[in-house]
């Protein structure tokens, strides 16, 4: 019987395998090495470049490979793990190209061709417009319905493998490809059957354009087919002849094919039958039996690790609609994309009208932001002075005072001036103006009323967390600060040997909780079980309320003011 099929030129439908020497042994052909060493080399690289797609043409190599080396059942597995990588993709060449490896894996297995996987590579060819790609699904599509009209005698699926075969042949025409004009002259040719006459012009066109293009392998493989027809047409002689030609080939160029193997095989048989050379025609059919024998232990030793395959890549029924599915969404994608783009045309002169005259507002706003910017700089600059001034002022005036308690109060007020300087200069002098960091806040506000108090040789103890926080409350934050620190050195640093100043600032699920204490006896008021009413006490509840927190004035071994607020 002449071969099942023929597979396009562009996916390697024409397979080839070691020398054809007669041997009374049928094991498994060895791995072509050169092809695994290329599909490993492409593997390390796209992982080293972390490149899927690289990944996906690497796996396709693999099963290539074990194609070529007749183990189906593995190449079948490489290419369902390109495809994994390739589909969610979209259309692509290589995705078609893919499908056409599928479509083809039923035939090695002597099941029924895989007809949907043909049909999906020609939709993808379709829709990049690849007439080479339509030269391989259409054949596959023919192919199938050839086999489906032997099986059944339908007539109607006869006419529809011709009308593909034509139109692989237009198609190459078209191109001007004489390897596509050969091929669909052999799917003629299969389609007639090696025992019937009217496939050898077929046979022979096919053999003369593939020569003409030198391609070593498709002539071969030409070769035996149009042998083995001369041969069951009674022309002994001149099959002989193209069957020894075509081994000699094999041998001669290194040639490698486990299918193609079988093929010669088969049609040395057939012609040593019919010669009467019986010794010979049983070595060729024993080494025929046994590598089928082979393929079948293969395929039957790797029944397990297809079902672990499907198992993997998901029901084939559930894969098919997903993949109906994604093919709808991607030509959904594609016609949005369509009205993007010729929406984005229509609009590209009135963009870039547009683009220029924002350019020169964006320009002259530029402008006005960098002189707005020296402003605000020049506006902290004098604010900063005039607080600076008014303390000048203000010290100058409780120096004046005879009166013990005015110069108190109005040095107290002149504390307050300088603490307003430091938070301005905490807020404006930081990058991030909106926010302050406490961290850095606390201990430099502490340090200079501490200094312009006059004990800044105090031991100071901070445990504050790099907490942020706006302008608003870092001020109200900073008066509170401010008052209790002149506290702690009205009432408890006097006529202490070691005043102690501790300030704790920790952040809680979302909770901020304030602690300053110090050392000392204590102010006369929480001496007494009582918070004063004095004007700090009064400014120390009007922050609190600014923070929307609560507080509370405590003793321990010294006097401790705790305020808790949502950050």
């Amino acid at each position: 019987m002449p071969p099942r099929r023929f597979f396009s030129w562009l996916t390697g439908w024409l397979f080839l395998w070691l020398p054809l020497a007669v041997s009374g042994e049928g094991a498994p052909l060895p791995l072509n090495a050169g092809k695994i060493r290329r599909a490993k080399e492409a593997e390390q690289q796209a992982l080293r470049n972390k490149d899927s797609l690289q990944l996906a043409e690497a796996y396709y190599l693999y099963g290539k490979a074990y194609t070529f080396a007749g183990d189906h059942t593995l190449s079948h597995r490489y290419f369902l793990r390109a495809l994994a990588i390739l589909e969610p993709r979209g259309d692509s060449y290589e995705l078609g190209r893919l499908y056409c490896r599928l479509a083809e894996y039923p035939v090695y297995l002597k099941n029924s061709h895989e007809m949907q996987y043909a049909r999906m590579a020609t939709d993808v060819f379709k829709r990049i417009g690849s007439l080479t790609g339509l030269t391989t699904s259409y054949s596959l599509l023919g192919q199938g319905y050839e086999k489906e009209a032997r099986e059944k005698g339908n007539k109607a699926f006869a006419d529809s493998a011709l009308s593909y075969f034509a139109a692989v042949e237009k198609i190459g025409i078209r191109l001007k490809d004489t390897a596509a004009i050969a091929q669909a002259n052999l799917l003629f040719a299969e389609f007639y059957g090696n025992s019937n006459p009217r496939c050898i012009p077929y046979l022979e066109k096919a053999l003369t354009l593939f020569s003409a293009k030198e391609n070593r392998r498709p002539v071969v493989n030409t070769m035996i087919i149009l042998g083995d027809a001369y041969c069951v047409a009674g022309q002994l002689q001149r099959g002989y002849a193209l069957l020894m030609r075509a081994k000699q080939l094999c041998e001669e160029k290194g040639m490698d094919d486990y299918q193609l193997a079988l093929t010669l095989d088969g049609a040395l048989v057939r012609y040593y039958e019919k010669a009467g050379m019986w010794k010979e025609a049983f070595a060729y059919h024993k080494r025929l039996s046994l590598n089928e024998k082979a393929r079948f232990v293969r395929e039957r030793d790797g029944a397990f690790l297809r079902l672990q395959t499907e198992y993997e890549t998901g029901k084939k029924e559930a894969l098919v609609k997903a993949q109906k599915r994604e093919l709808g969404l991607n030509r959904k994608l594609m016609k949005v994309q369509r009205d993007v783009i010729v929406s984005v045309a229509m609009l590209f002169v009135l963009a870039v009208g547009v683009s220029i005259l924002f350019f020169r507002l964006s320009r002259k706003n530029h402008r006005m932001s960098e002189k707005n910017g020296q402003l605000v700089k020049e506006q902290n600059h004098r604010l900063k002075n005039n607080l600076q001034m008014i303390s000048s002022l203000l010290n100058l005036q409780a120096r004046a005072l005879s009166d013990t308690d005015a110069r108190k109060a109005v040095q107290e007020s002149r504390l307050r001036v300088q603490s307003m300087a430091i938070i301005q200069r905490a807020l404006y002098d930081n990058t991030r103006p909106e926010h302050v960091d406490l961290s850095v806040f606390i201990p430099e506000l502490t340090e200079g009323v501490l200094f312009a108090c006059g004990y800044a040789d105090a031991r100071q103890v901070y445990e504050v967390a790099p907490v942020l926080l706006d302008a608003d409350r870092i001020t109200s934050l900073g008066f509170l600060l401010t008052e209790l620190v002149m506290n702690a050195c009205k009432y408890a640093f006097p006529d202490n040997p070691e005043p102690v100043l501790t300030v704790n600032c920790l952040e809680t699920e979302g909770m901020i909780r304030f602690t300053v204490a110090d050392n000392g006896p204590g102010f006369e008021g929480l001496k007494a079980g009582r918070e004063t009413g004095s004007f700090g006490m009064r400014l120390v509840e009007l922050q609190v309320n600014q923070l929307y927190g609560t507080h509370r004035f405590t003793r321990d071994k010294g006097t401790v003011f705790t305020l808790e607020f949502k950050k």
